[in-house]
């Protein structure tokens, strides 16, 4: 919860008895189309050491009345009635807050909402929750309107079959890469199970609370099958996940995105999935969308999870996801769909943590030639554009068995490729050919060449530089011939190696390579560079792979 005028840093304690609990859910789901509310029973303690609140919720008033679907009020004849209750049935308790409904909306504070929070000077909790998407909001104010977070638990938790028990928390960022907005949302979606619930879900979800509990999972590209992998991943029980993406939906991937309404035209895909998924989350999930090209992030962002997908049209990001995976050892499948020679084909590439065989070799020479081009939904025939859905759940359910095997440790092969290749023709699937073909890699053969593996050793641990960017360049030179001890001029960052593809390929001035030497200065094409990131040296004896960390985090807004 977050109020804009700000909530202190602690959090008060809410007891609420599971009578309470069943009673808020009579009052939302009598009809979730209308706003309604009801008054809570209960008393406040302040600890006079620790000065810190405790709230015990004992009853809730209620009346029949609605108010509009935007809108209710809490009238001075209902308050009074509430008064009237408190003295007949708990003169022992107080009045200490209310709760109201946001209908068909999302649970969050509203202007109105916080005018009416402001109006008394007293201790009380509120609360508003969501019918629709299962959410809810709780803030404390005391006497002095200072806010404060809640954690609400259930004072007798021994049974309660239905519970609204779910809060989201959201932090967003933004910054500047290369002059351009950079943003970042993290939803925290935290779940109340009581003993009964979690005795279920254990029966039927086993893996999903224990095991997936602490992987963090990579999503690149949030399209038609980044929405099935989003979806297929919550449902999972996989904790925490991370979406990136530089696109916005638009009116005609809205069909095709099993997770997005109608409110996300125009928007960024990658905030907008995090965000759905924030909502329709039944597990503990921490999400988080960022609206960025996956170059500009560097492969040094892929160190920290546990597998990486990438559902994308365009092969140089795949090969450029590829080898950053590779380089840190981690866990890629990539896939996706489109037309090859006039066929619908979807395809499954899976690389185990230390795979030998890159997508250059798996899909044979053609492939660098094709670097630059995007295949997608879109190119698909008019006749076949209906199947896209159904082609891609395919796609997406081979992509999800596999990476949930990875996690869980049921592929202990970490050197063997696998490929899938799903075909359908014309106005359907294939009848004359297997419909779904599996290919097999193990190491590399010893003729094929590998440019990754001429200069990269699985075995070997990349050593990491560290530099200030508004420093002399020739700082670093200092390190690199430290390092490599060549004592040459010049070392060269080859950045067409690295596939720094915004430094290399998109920039009005292209650079393939940057000139490290003993006697340059502050060079602000640096700023362009991602924070962490691996580059090829070339020095005059031989090349080397270096993890250059930029200790000033980020580049100049322009």
């Amino acid at each position: 919860m977050h109020m804009n005028n700000g909530c202190v840093n602690k959090k008060v304690d809410v007891f609420m008895d599971k009578s309470v609990v069943q009673k808020i859910n009579s009052l939302i789901h009598r009809d979730p189309f209308h706003e309604c509310g009801g008054i809570f029973i209960g008393n406040v303690s302040v600890d006079q050491v620790t000065g810190k609140h405790t709230v015990h919720i004992h009853d809730l008033y209620f009346e029949e009345r609605l108010g509009t679907g935007s809108t209710f009020e809490f009238t001075t004849d209902y308050l009074m009635n509430a008064v009237k209750y408190v003295k007949k049935n708990c003169p022992e308790y107080h009045i200490v807050g209310n709760i109201h409904s946001h209908a068909q909306f999302q649970a969050f504070w509203s202007g109105q909402d916080k005018e009416m929070m402001n109006q008394a000077r007293d201790n009380s909790f509120y609360m508003v929750v969501s019918p629709k998407y299962g959410t809810w909001e709780a803030v404390f104010k005391d006497i002095d309107f200072n806010y404060y977070h809640c954690d609400v638990k259930i004072a007798d938790d021994t049974c309660c079959e239905y519970m609204f028990g779910k809060s989201v928390e959201a932090d967003e960022m933004r910054s500047f890469r290369n002059g351009r907005p950079y943003q970042t949302i993290t939803y925290r979606v935290n779940r109340s199970y009581t003993d009964v619930q979690r005795r279920e879900l254990d029966k039927r979800f086993l893996h999903s609370i224990t095991e997936l509990s602490g992987k963090k999972v990579l999503i690149v590209g949030a399209g038609t099958v980044g929405n099935l992998l989003a979806e297929y991943a919550m449902n999972s029980g996989i904790s925490n996940l991370c979406i990136v993406d530089m696109d916005a939906y638009h009116y005609w991937n809205l069909p095709r995105s099993s997770m997005i309404g109608e409110h996300a035209q125009e928007k960024p895909k990658a905030l907008e999935l995090a965000k759905a998924i924030a909502e329709r989350s039944y597990f503990p999930i921490q999400v988080t969308g960022i609206n960025a090209d996956i170059c500009e992030l560097g492969w040094g962002f892929f160190k920290d999870f546990d597998l990486v997908l990438s559902p994308v049209d365009s092969a140089s990001i795949r090969q450029y996801v590829d080898r950053g995976c590779k380089l840190y050892r981690i866990p890629h499948i990539t896939c996706g769909t489109g037309i090859i020679d006039g066929d619908f084909i979807g395809n499954v590439v899976a690389f185990p943590s230390h795979a030998v065989v890159d997508l250059e070799y798996v899909w044979g020479t053609g492939y660098r030639a094709n670097l630059e081009e995007r295949r997608s939904c879109s190119d698909i025939a008019e006749e076949t554009q209906a199947q896209v859905m159904g082609f891609s759940a395919q796609i997406a359910g081979i992509t999800m068995d596999l990476a949930l095997k990875y996690l869980l440790g049921k592929i202990e092969d970490k050197h063997t490729v696998w490929k899938y290749i799903l075909n359908a023709v014309g106005n359907g699937f294939a009848r004359d050919k297997a419909a779904l073909r599996t290919f097999k890699y193990g190491k590399l053969p010893t003729t094929a060449k590998s440019e990754l593996y001429e200069v990269f050793n699985p075995s070997t641990e990349l050593t990491t530089v560290r530099f200030d960017r508004s420093m002399p360049k020739h700082m670093l030179w200092e390190q690199l011939n430290e390092l490599f001890g060549e004592d040459i001029f010049s070392y060269g960052l080859n950045l067409e190696w690295s596939l720094n593809i915004p430094v290399a390929y998109r920039s009005t001035n292209a650079y393939a390579r940057i000139e490290v030497s003993k006697d340059s200065g502050v060079d602000e094409v640096l700023y362009e560079l991602p924070d962490c990131h691996v580059y090829l040296v070339e020095g005059d004896e031989k090349d080397y792979l270096i993890e250059l960390q930029f200790v000033d985090c980020g580049n100049k807004e322009a």
